[in-house]
């Protein structure tokens, strides 16, 4: 039978529930009080540190961007990009687009000093973005496109070469992502402009979590945060940022227990006092409970000793002491057999755990374990070795920090869609990015983690691998595959036997043998015959000592065609490095480069016209024949050959026709020169000759007489019977000269020579050509700057007319005072100036020249004359020709209708249809035109009626000889009769005699100039000559009627001076 129990647990419980009652309540006024005290100061801590820190921030951040603003502007400036108008914003935007790295700024603009834009670039960049002002000053702005995002827009000066100094803008964009960047945990961070929140570190979804214009303490979500401005760097309309910091709990794990233990040792010391009678006879039995549990500490398991302190610990009462007593005893008894248990279970579990450890590393995996959110929570070391960083610095992160920005999205579909199955998976690839960069691919099998109930808590655990290799080696599988099908090149590859094993398509295409008819056979079967055993015997021999040859062969197609190709052959070695397992064969179809090459080649060194040799040729020709004179001690000629008059037939004919002429001397040339011989067409007209092996000077004249005679021959081409005739120079070696160079350049001299010597014929160099040669060179430099040293001058010769002898015109004709050789007459400066492409200058200030000279003439009181002034050929091929004289006429003053402008009947002739357009619009004008030197050109007569002519001047060769020449006599009898009956005028030039002009008067020629009357004369001569005079009355009664009333009549009511 049990004894009652005694009421030790009511007193126990009434006195110790008093003692708790007043301690709890005096715990928590403390605990709150100390609470308040240390959130308060963490709150002012951790605000403190995140304003300085990010105030830290802001200023590098400030600092970055000038830093990559200055290196934006130094590598463009560097790059002198923008020096050249010309497409330099296509180069600009070419060259941005060939930066390796990516630029952190959403786009670039370039403006003007004054804000006007140039150019834009960038794939972020808006059309509706402003271009910030660079007058303003300011380096830094802040602004939002209509969407609302901001930007900072950084400005610097540029130098934009012919545009001056401009400004460049980087815009930088303040978005959700640049908050991202710089945010740390336990904060989130908020861009406020203009009043709004504009940008969350926590994305859009955030923004209503930052509070505009406030600072202090917030709650969310059962969290304290404080929140903080700073201001952005200095620019207009700064943004501000907002800076929420989550404040941890007060206390920390050590703070707590302290405050416990405090309120403890305050509650045993009020116990041991209000019940230090009763302790007294309850102490010794607790302190052998106490004992009783130090001893189990100790030992860990049931002990005699631990069984005698519990018996005196239960006393001999039945009271709750007792109790205890007893129920420690049954306690250690089970947690014996419990410990005994686990001990089992732990040594069981580790050898497991080894186990799988073990036979996880051992094939180059790792283990790993996610919660819910992606963190990473556990990771085996041989992670480290696919991350890149050791496994402590990997714990706590998420599976997304590791990935590239690209995969981010596509891996959170994934791993989301992973995580709601809730299901084993296996072979679960992603890539992550290393810390240097370098990409690795993992693959992840696992299961989900459930808790007690079954039910998956979130997290997943499980086995990893690197199977960069493996994937990397797929890559290169898959791409080698495709380079085999895909190659434009024939593939080939053989055993060590040379036996084929495989070929690709373009193997079939370019020998027309299919892979069933090549694998297995030997590639000798495509072997052309054209190469012996001996060049077989060096490619294999080249191939075992080295594993490549490379070269062109020879061989036959299933069609049996030759063909050539170009074949590389490589050996293919085992994976010890050493010896050869295949033959990897590559070649391609040459046959078109071949045939491009030998075509290349010809044209390259012959003239695409005729055939010949051209000037390339020539010169190779030339040094090998040369260097065989040398050698053998014999002579060489070299042959110029320019055709005579080529230019007029082939202006007044046609090119089609010049053309064919060409290829009939070059035809001409060769069937009269040796097999040994050279001829070449250097361009144009001109034909080169070398004679090797010559005795004497004579052979090379045998040969140019020969050249003279075939060329002269009459040839009919498209209806026109023609004859040709050369003008041949000839050098000599090595009397002429002892290299190319120098025979080329002495046997053109002779030619030039030749042609100004009555043409078709030959000349052999002297040295007194060279030196006439090198007088030309001299009068041409001294001829550039004549006009501008005022050396030229004009002299006028009077036109008058024969009836009456009046003077009605002037012509203007160019004289040249050298300041060392005197005066030099125009027909031997003006062919230089032709040459050298002075004419047109000259041209126009002898024109304009004569205009204002007639002006000051009429200035005098003068009668007014009409004004003759001469135009080249090269002039009238001028296609502003009409508008320089207009101009001309326009700034002098000079009434068109004073000015004639004489031209040569072969400048007509070299392009008539622009002659006739040129011809018309000067004479729209009012500008008189005259035929100059009428006769003596290569011209068909239908010209006369087709141009808007109004004067025929008969050339001085046919009036000098009137007299003694009845030929002269009839032809310039029949050019006024022509005239006339045309209804133009006519002026004869080079009168010299009174029997020259009573037979020109006899045949009704109107008008007349020479030396009879005067020669020219200066402004100030004429001038005397031309005061008014009255005329006498004609002695000749049965003089004829002069035609001169047909041709241009300046001032034709004054009173003219007369002349005879």
């Amino acid at each position: 039978m049990s004894l009652p129990q005694r009421s030790i647990r009511h007193r126990a419980a009434v006195t110790i529930g008093a003692i708790l009652a007043i301690a709890a309540l005096a715990a928590t006024a403390i605990a709150a009080a100390l609470y308040q005290t240390n959130i308060n100061r963490a709150a002012r801590s951790e605000s403190a540190a995140a304003i300085s820190y990010f105030a830290e921030k802001l200023h590098h951040i400030g600092l970055g961007w000038e830093d990559r603003l200055m290196r934006e502007k130094a590598r463009l400036e560097f790059a002198r990009l923008m020096e050249d108008r010309s497409n330099r914003w296509d180069r600009l935007r070419a060259y941005l687009a060939s930066l390796s790295a990516s630029p952190n700024y959403a786009g670039m603009v370039i403006s003007t000093a004054g804000g006007a834009e140039l150019f834009r670039h960038g794939p972020g960049i808006s059309r509706l973005w402003p271009v910030p002002d660079p007058s303003r000053g300011e380096e830094r702005s802040y602004l939002a496109d209509t969407t609302g995002r901001l930007f900072v827009a950084l400005t610097a000066p540029i130098w934009l070469g012919p545009d001056g100094m401009g400004a460049m803008h980087l815009m930088v964009p303040l978005d959700n992502a640049f908050l991202r960047e710089n945010a740390f945990p336990n904060t989130e961070l908020f861009i406020e402009w203009q009043g709004r929140i504009v940008a969350s570190s926590e994305g859009d979804s955030k923004l209503e979590h930052g509070q505009p214009g406030f600072e202090g303490s917030i709650g969310r979500a059962g969290q304290r945060y404080e929140q903080r401005r700073i201001s952005f760097p200095s620019g207009e309309n700064a943004p501000a940022l907002q800076v929420q910091t989550r404040i941890a709990p007060p206390f920390s794990v050590a703070e707590s227990a302290g405050i416990g233990i405090g309120f403890f040792v305050v509650l045993a010391l009020l116990l041991v006092a209000a019940m230090r009678g009763w302790l007294v006879r309850l102490l010794p039995r607790i302190e052998k409970l106490g004992q009783a549990a130090r001893l189990f500490a100790v030992a860990g398991k049931p002990t005699p000793a631990i069984g005698a302190a519990l018996d005196a610990a239960a006393g001999t009462g039945a009271d709750e002491l007792s109790a205890v007593a007893h129920a420690m005893k049954d306690l250690v008894a089970s947690l014996d057999l419990r410990e005994q248990a686990r001990l089992g279970a732990e040594a069981q579990l580790r050898e497991s755990e080894a186990r799988f450890r073990d036979i996880a590393e051992s094939a180059g995996e790792f283990i790993w374990e996610i919660d819910a959110s992606q963190t990473y929570r556990y990771l085996s070391e041989r992670a480290g070795d696919a991350f890149g960083r050791p496994v402590a610095a990997l714990i706590g992160t998420s599976v997304f920090d590791h990935v590239p920005p690209e995969d981010g999205d596509a891996l959170r579909d994934r791993i989301a869609a992973q995580a709601h199955a809730a299901q084993p998976f296996r072979q679960f690839e992603l890539r992550i990015r290393r810390p240097d960069g370098e990409p690795r691919w993992l693959s992840f099998s696992g299961k989900p983690v459930v808790d007690a109930d079954g039910r998956p808590t979130g997290s997943f655990r499980g086995a990893a691998e690197d199977v960069t290799l493996r994937k990397l080696n797929e890559e290169n599988l898959l791409l080698a595959e495709k380079v085999f099908e895909n190659s434009a090149q024939a593939i080939l590859i053989t055993d060590t036997q040379a036996r084929i094993v495989s070929v690709n398509p373009a193997f079939t295409e370019i020998t027309g043998y299919h892979a069933a008819e090549a694998i297995g056979h030997n590639p000798s079967i495509f072997a052309s015959g054209r190469h012996d055993a001996a060049f077989y015997a060096a490619m294999w021999g080249e191939l075992k000592r080295s594993g490549a040859w490379s070269g062109e062969v020879w061989d036959r197609r299933k069609n049996g065609e030759i063909f050539p190709k170009w074949l590389t052959i490589n050996a293919v070695t085992d994976a010890s490095g050493g010896e050869a397992t295949h033959y990897v064969a590559i070649f391609s179809d040459i046959t078109e480069r071949k045939e491009n090459e030998a075509r290349i080649e010809h044209i390259a060194y012959h003239d695409a016209l005729t055939g010949l040799p051209n000037r390339f040729a020539l010169q190779a020709h030339l040094a090998q024949s040369l260097a065989d004179a040398r050698r053998n001690c014999t002579q060489l000629a070299v042959m110029f050959i320019d055709l005579d008059r080529f230019k007029t037939i082939n202006d007044s004919l046609g090119h089609d026709v010049g053309d064919q002429l060409l290829i009939a001397v070059a035809q001409r040339l060769r069937s009269v020169m040796r097999e040994i011989d050279t001829v070449a067409r250097l361009g144009g007209d001109e034909f080169v000759i070398v004679v090797p092996g010559i005795a004497a000077t004579e052979d090379a004249a045998r040969v140019a007489e020969k050249v003279i005679e075939v060329i002269g021959q009459p040839l009919v081409l498209a209806g026109h019977a023609l004859h040709s005739s050369p003008s041949i120079g000839i050098g000599i070696y090595p009397s002429d000269g002892a290299d190319a160079d120098a025979l080329m350049k002495n046997a053109d001299t002779a030619m030039y020579h030749a042609k100004q010597h009555g043409r078709n014929g030959y000349h052999f160099f002297t040295a007194n050509m060279n030196a006439a040669a090198t007088e030309r060179l001299l009068l041409e430099t001294q001829l550039r700057g004549a006009i501008q040293r005022n050396e030229l001058h004009l002299a006028y010769q009077p036109q008058v007319q024969l009836a009456t002898g009046g003077i009605v015109g002037v012509e203007a004709l160019a004289r040249w005072n050298h300041p060392e050789r005197g005066t030099i007459p125009p027909d031997k400066f003006i062919p230089v100036a032709e040459e050298a492409g002075l004419i047109i200058a000259l041209g126009a200030w002898v024109l304009e020249e004569a205009c204002r000279q007639a002006m000051l003439w009429d200035a005098q009181g003068l009668p007014p004359l009409r004004i003759a002034v001469n135009l080249s050929s090269a002039q009238f091929r001028d296609r502003n020709l009409v508008q320089h004289i207009e101009q001309i006429l326009h700034r002098t003053g000079l009434p068109a209708n004073r000015l004639e402008l004489e031209i040569t009947e072969s400048a007509m002739m070299e392009n008539s249809e622009q002659t006739a357009e040129v011809l018309r619009s000067l004479g729209s004008l009012g500008i008189h035109l005259a035929i100059d030197d009428f006769g003596t050109g290569y011209s068909s007569l239908s010209y006369l009626k087709r141009f808007p002519l109004g004067r025929l001047k008969i050339d001085r060769s046919f009036v000098m000889d009137l007299e003694r020449d009845a030929n002269d006599l009839a032809i310039t009898e029949g050019i006024i009769l022509l005239a006339r009956s045309l209804g133009l005028a006519v002026t004869a030039e080079g009168i010299e005699t009174p029997a020259q002009l009573d037979m020109l008067k006899s045949f009704g020629c109107g008008e007349g100039q020479g030396y009879l009357f005067s020669r020219p004369l200066a402004p100030a001569d004429l001038a005397s000559l031309l005061q008014p005079v009255v005329p006498p009355q004609s002695n000749s009664a049965t003089a004829p009627q002069s035609n001169s009333a047909t041709a241009p009549q300046a001032g034709a009511h004054a009173p003219r001076p007369r002349l005879h």
